[in-house]
């Protein structure tokens, strides 16, 4: 009786038996990033506990993750620095 059920839940087109398996067109879980806007170079910083409470709590205060706060002023920083090394390099023509 159950070899029965099985074999008209196969051939039954509304069954969920085995569902998916012909559709190769279906993907799930999450969506791909581009690849320019992928996030790749990692690295680790180490700092002591006040180091680390001091930017945590400068994080919450502007309501983000650490993560993203160091990575923000670093880029801000690094923006400046340019910025000023290129007013340099034109003072100097």
């Amino acid at each position: 009786m159950a070899k029965d059920w099985i074999t008209e839940s196969k051939s039954d087109s509304k069954s969920s038996w085995e569902s998916g398996s012909n559709n190769k067109e279906v993907k799930m879980g999450r969506p791909s990033i581009p690849e320019e806007k992928k996030r790749k170079p990692r690295f680790t910083m180490n700092m002591n506990d006040s180091e680390y409470k001091l930017i945590e709590e400068a994080a919450e205060q502007l309501g983000v993750p650490v993560a993203v706060y160091i990575r923000q002023q670093a880029l801000l920083a690094a923006e400046k620095q340019m910025s000023q090394k290129s007013q340099h390099i034109k003072s100097t023509l």
